[in-house]
């Protein structure tokens, strides 16, 4: 009997349907695999250079911050807890409560910029016209 080559391509394609779930799950276990592998072997690198790191640096730091928190005195209080919430706050009080917390932030020079002037892309009075 002479095979056709409708039967040929019949029984080719039932030989690779019958291998192609076998070689598809081979093929993601490899690659499964291989990604664990390079996963593992960057952590290992990853936490060598960390380890090595805490080893050359933890000793100083540790020095250093012992060395600050016990001989650093307390030079400020705490300001005082205000009466009323911030929340129940009006600008003019939370303006007053802001500066016992930061005396040192200077006030403003110019004004926020307005939306006529970002879309013009300049202050107004800059000089530039």
């Amino acid at each position: 009997m002479t095979e056709t080559p409708d039967d040929r391509a019949a029984r080719w394609s039932a030989y690779r349907a019958a291998l192609y779930p076998e070689a598809r799950k081979r093929h993601g276990e490899r690659l499964t695999a291989r990604r664990q592998a390079r996963e593992s072997q960057l952590r290992a690198v990853i936490g060598n250079a960390i380890g090595e790191a805490l080893r050359k640096q933890l000793p100083t730091a540790v020095a250093q911050f012992t060395e600050t928190v016990t001989t650093a005195p307390l030079t400020e209080s705490a300001p005082d807890v205000p009466a009323k919430p911030l929340h129940k706050m009006d600008p003019e009080e939370w303006r007053m409560h802001a500066a016992q917390y930061w005396p040192q932030t200077p006030a403003r020079s110019r004004r926020p910029m307005t939306i006529g002037e970002l879309v013009k892309g300049q202050y107004e009075g800059d000089g530039a016209a």
